[in-house]
């Protein structure tokens, strides 16, 4: 079994993180190809997926200290979003 007490350095290798992804119309991407943005401002990673006629847009990299059964939507995380996708729609 293993046991923190053995290896001190992994007491920090999991870690729970929150995804945020907001759905918009596809008038703001037309077509069916997604968009991977590989490294934003502060080094996420950002997708734009076409998905049933709308496109989702997000990112899963927002790292937390401990975590909660319900999701917690941040605002800053919303507008990094926005901010972000901002520079890849067409519209």
């Amino acid at each position: 079994m293993f046991n923190s007490d053995t290896n001190p350095a992994s007491e920090n290798s999991i870690r729970p993180i929150q995804g945020v992804h907001l759905v918009f119309d596809n008038l703001f991407l037309p077509g069916n190809n997604a968009i991977l943005v590989p490294k934003t401002a502060d080094s996420r990673e950002l997708f734009l997926v076409p998905w049933h006629n709308r496109v989702v847009v997000g990112t899963t990299d927002t790292l937390f200290d401990s975590y909660s059964l319900e999701p917690k939507l941040l605002e800053n995380e919303i507008d990094f979003v926005l901010e972000t996708a901002n520079r890849y729609l067409n519209k």
